[in-house]
């Protein structure tokens, strides 16, 4: 066939659309390959699994690739520097790792911390990783080599090399991290005033030694204030948790971490750092997000939940894109959010008002009812109106019982307020005759030997009768102050500060008290079966009950002894202190056994005392929710036993 030339370039053209066409769709199918292929990324972890900064991290990136694509299969190792602060062997756990993978290497390997980035840089280099795009995230701004970490006290901050222009080296990319350490310190001399001392605690790993050279450098460049280096290298842990009991006061601790080497039993980070803020009143400063949060530590600059391995997610994601490492450029951020756990600064006497303006502040007041408001709401609102509605409904039934419940007990609180006044006119007036009675006594005693004094010139006798006189005033006013404590005990008035209380040593002044008051014939002895004995006791008036005890055992016993003992009993699970007074005095009828701790009481009318001070010792005892029994032959003697809770 013959084709003109019209026809002929109309031919051209439908043979070129059709090779564009199946060009494009070949394209897309070699594009769909490629993206449904497996890419491999290896995730190797300074720390060991179970460090929850490093884990939150780890979590992220596999969470957010696995769900947000179907080709990425996500592997984690561990180099678990926190048990070896040795750098040779990061890097030997790095080589046995990378070995692992020598068959397989991945597509990408996440290099997460400062110890990994280090161990990388000095490890084997096998073949086939030379294609391994590398992602270094979370390791600080510069770094160190061997011979620095060999001899870091001998190190300058300003001498170590920039981890930007390494990488850049190298043809890896990341996302690098710079502590705020002198924004930290310009918030920790705002907050506390005036602030003298900072205390720097740090371990051998990587992240302490720079904060220590860092934290050097800015001290030199302010000049203040005085800083005090404690090492993980130098002091273990149990010496650190005694220092920090000592440190001064208008001071500040910051804690950099806190790791120990070595393997078998070592504090958790958790229960050290708890145990330090225990241990302190002083504010406490880091770089541990999670330690703020939850109130172990005061405050600190740290970069926002999920920040690290958001940006490890991107820039895997900007290789996938760009389709080498060396193409997506390296990112530093510093760490500029000052976060602070009010809850904690409030405690250690930091004013709210001192707090630097646009503070990440947790355990506000009210954080609660903030973070949940319309749900309070709602849930408050509907009880509102279900109570408001029973009040409603209930209201006519309540007021019409409470009168009918007024009505019926009218007639019977009537009554009972007879009886009542009766009572109370009747022991007035007991009260009255007793008192006359027992005032009557001294008060004609003062009188008639005043009158006698008076009248003798004798001075054997005026001697005698002043003697008179003394006791007599004596009496009246121990008669004067029971009445008044007796008062005060049954009105509520008197004051009992209750506090743990020795016995033992209590029954040891006892004993001093009395050991030269024995009459002859008669002997002593206080007997405590333990070296210490506490209970929760008013001291001075369980010492007023024994030493009116004592007392009335020394006034009613003429020969034999008086013993004071002391111990423990228990009763239906309950251990009780047990204090026992017996002597082998005169005794106490069995008449008067049931009435003797009755006011105005006497076994002898014509004895010294008021009649109250057994009335009184029941009363403070049974405020001690306690008791007191009283076991007594006449002739023979009695025992006093006093029973309290421990």
């Amino acid at each position: 066939m013959i084709f003109t030339g019209k026809w002929n370039r109309l031919v051209s053209v439908i043979l070129l659309s059709a090779l564009l066409l199946i060009s494009t769709d070949a394209r897309s199918h070699l594009e769909n390959d490629i993206e449904k292929k497996s890419r491999h990324i290896l995730i190797v972890s300074s720390y060991s699994n179970g460090y929850t900064w490093s884990d939150e991290i780890i979590d992220y990136i596999g969470g957010e690739l696995t769900s947000r694509h179907d080709h990425f299969d996500v592997s984690v190792e561990h180099i678990s520097v926190e048990y070896n602060t040795d750098f040779n062997v990061w890097t030997y756990r790095f080589n046995i790792i990378t070995s692992a993978y020598k068959d397989h290497p991945p597509d990408v390997m996440v290099l997460l911390g400062d110890e990994a980035w280090y161990a990388y840089r000095n490890s084997i280099k096998r073949e086939g990783f030379e294609r391994v795009q590398v992602v270094v995230v979370a390791a600080k701004s510069v770094s160190f080599t061997s011979e620095q970490l060999a001899k870091p006290d001998s190190v300058s901050f300003s001498s170590l090399e920039s981890t930007k222009t390494l990488m850049e080296d190298m043809g890896v990319t990341g996302v690098l991290r710079e502590l705020n350490l002198s924004g930290l310190f310009e918030v920790m001399e705002g907050l506390i005033q005036p602030l003298k001392r900072i205390y720097i605690l740090t371990d051998h790993r990587i992240q302490g030694i720079y904060s220590r050279l860092m934290v050097k450098d800015i001290v030199e460049k302010r000049g203040h204030p005085d800083a005090v280096f404690i090492s993980s290298r130098d002091v273990t842990t149990d010496s650190l948790l005694s220092l920090t009991k000592s440190f001064c006061d208008s001071s500040a601790i910051f804690i950099s971490s806190w790791f120990t080497s070595g393997f078998g039993f070592r504090y958790s980070v958790n229960y050290t750092y708890t145990r330090i803020a225990a241990n302190t009143k002083l504010p406490i400063f880091g770089i541990v997000g999670r330690a703020v949060e939850t109130g172990i530590f005061t405050g600190g600059y740290f970069m926002p939940q999920n920040f690290w391995g958001r940006k490890a997610v991107e820039l895997i994601e900007e290789i996938e894109r760009r389709g080498s490492a060396d193409l997506v450029p390296v990112e530093t951020y510093r760490d500029s959010l000052f976060h602070i756990n009010w809850e904690n600064a409030r405690a250690r006497g930091i004013s709210r008002l001192d707090i630097p303006k646009g503070s990440k502040i947790y355990a506000r007041p009210f954080d609660i009812f903030l973070k949940y408001k319309e749900e309070i709401l709602i849930i408050g609102g509907f009880f509102i109106i279900i109570i408001l509605a029973a009040l409603l409904v209930f209201r006519s039934y309540i007021q019409v019982r409470a009168a009918k419940k007024r009505l019926m007990d009218s007639e019977d609180n009537l009554f009972k307020a007879l009886r009542k006044s009766q009572e109370s006119d009747r022991l007035k007036s007991a009260f009255l005759a007793n008192m006359s009675h027992e005032i009557r006594t001294p008060l004609n005693s003062i009188l008639g030997f005043s009158e006698l004094l008076s009248e003798t010139y004798d001075e054997s006798e005026r001697r005698q009768y002043t003697k008179l006189i003394s006791s007599s005033s004596d009496l009246l006013l121990r008669l004067i102050d029971d009445i008044l404590d007796l008062s005060k005990i049954e009105a509520g008035t008197y004051e009992f500060v209750f506090e743990r209380v020795d016995l033992c040593e209590m029954l040891d002044e006892l004993k001093q008290i009395f050991e030269h008051k024995v009459k002859s014939g008669v002997e002593f002895n206080v007997e405590c079966k333990y070296d210490k004995l506490e209970i929760f006791a008013d001291r001075k008036r369980l010492f007023q009950v024994l030493t009116n005890l004592v007392n009335n055992a020394m006034k009613f016993t003429t020969s034999g002894f008086v013993k004071v003992k002391a111990s423990i009993e228990e009763f239906d699970g309950l251990r009780m202190a047990v204090i026992e007074i017996e002597d082998s005095g005169l005794g106490i009828p069995k008449e008067k056994l049931d009435a003797i701790f009755e006011r105005f009481v006497k076994l002898n009318d014509f004895s010294e005392g008021t009649g109250l001070g057994l009335t009184i010792c029941n009363t403070i005892i049974n405020k001690h929710k306690g008791t007191i029994e009283v076991q007594s032959k006449y002739g023979v003697g009695s025992k006093f036993t006093v029973r309290i809770p421990i």
